[in-house]
This record gives C-alpha cells, sequence and structure tokens, in this order.
C-alpha cells in the first residue's frame, strides 16, 4: 500500500516537472526563432 502511494507521488511530480520544463523548453525555441527571424 505505501508503495502504491509513494508510486503516485512520483508520478504527479513527474509531470509538474515536465509541464515546467516544456514550458521553459517551448519559450526558448520560439525566443530562438523569433532572433533567428530577425536578423
Amino acid at each position: 500500500m505505501d508503495g502504491q502511494r509513494r508510486r503516485r507521488k512520483s508520478r504527479g511530480q513527474a509531470m509538474v516537472e515536465f509541464a515546467l520544463l516544456s514550458t521553459l523548453l517551448f519559450l526558448m525555441v520560439m525566443g530562438i526563432f523569433d532572433f533567428g527571424r530577425a536578423i
């Protein structure tokens, strides 16, 4: 029972980390694209 709870918690943590990192990555890619277009 304790293992299931821990697994669910780590899965939720992984989803939150992925959401934050994917947002940052998307913003970086869009910034690079805009910078490349401006030159």
